[in-house]
């Protein structure tokens, strides 16, 4: 009787504790549900830390406990800044920029002829000029130049009166290409085989000039003319800015004009000048005909 109500007494004993730990619980749940948002994480990771404490205390037998708490990250974190590439990258290998000049006057011209034709070839690995092809051209439609013709472009009538045709010219250029390993299909690509694009300030040397006067002589352009890139529209784009000449352009990135306004290599050589400057700020050079 001794031992059994000595028993009854500790069981008893235990069955109250268990009562008022279940009653303590509850009232902090009901506090816990009361207390302001702000309150509740704070309150649920005292309970967490009570519970074990009551846990190990009831002596209960187990490993170590498996759901440890982790520090949470704030919400409103910005993420890390990413560095931005050592070198812009671009999927052409040279950037072919041209800038043509053709007859004019003052008071206009009803068809323009190409007169000079140079192209200045940009290495994308290096951002320097590697070569660069020029050739002055004969028009035929009206051989005399106007005396603002040759004021405004520097090109002399002997010049052109010495010079190959157009087509005789674009057939040079495609020779020049050959020699150089130059290709305008990405499947014709290869570490022997460079890819290039041509390159314009604003769409006239093409659109305006070449393909009419192809159209007049019945001359069939190569594959590689039928897109370039756009170096005007780049930078209009990337400075949110509008139309702009060659200087204004230069200007922008602290340059000077080199050499003499409206010769066509002269253009062409400041026009790249201005490309590397955009390809250098990450400006993607991409066709956009």
């Amino acid at each position: 009787n001794g031992i059994g109500s000595s028993s009854k007494h500790i069981t008893n004993g235990a069955l109250g504790a268990c009562r008022a730990f279940r009653m303590a619980r509850g009232a902090r749940g009901r506090a816990a549900a009361a207390a302001p948002p702000t309150l509740l994480n704070r309150f649920a990771a005292l309970t967490l830390r009570d519970g074990d404490n009551d846990q190990d205390a009831a002596g209960s037998v187990g490993g170590e406990n498996e759901d440890e708490e982790t520090e949470e990250e704030p919400e409103d974190q910005e993420p890390p800044e990413r560095t931005p590439p050592s070198r812009p990258t671009t999927k052409f290998d040279y950037f072919a920029v041209l800038d043509f000049e053709c007859t004019c006057d003052r008071a206009g011209w009803p068809a323009h002829e190409i007169i000079e034709f140079p192209v200045v070839f940009v290495n994308a690995s290096t951002l320097q000029v590697d070569f660069e092809f020029r050739h002055f051209v004969r028009p035929i439609e009206r051989a005399r130049l106007t005396a603002f013709c040759q004021q405004l472009t520097g090109i002399q009538q002997s010049a052109v009166d010495a010079a190959l045709s157009l087509e005789a010219v674009l057939a040079e250029l495609h020779t020049f290409l050959r020699t150089h390993r130059l290709v305008c299909r990405r499947a014709d690509r290869s570490p022997e085989h460079r890819l290039f694009v041509l390159c314009t300030d604003g769409h006239w040397d093409i659109l305006k000039f070449l393909r009419p006067e192809c159209a007049r002589k019945k001359i069939l352009l190569e594959p590689y003319w039928q897109r370039w890139v756009d170096v005007r529209r780049a930078f209009v784009h990337e400075f949110r800015c509008s139309n702009c000449s060659i200087e204004d352009m230069l200007e922008k990135f602290g340059l000077d004009f080199e050499g003499r306004p409206h010769s066509g290599v002269d253009d062409a050589r400041n026009i790249a000048r201005i490309l590397i400057h955009l390809f250098k700020r990450g400006c993607k050079l991409v066709p956009d005909t």
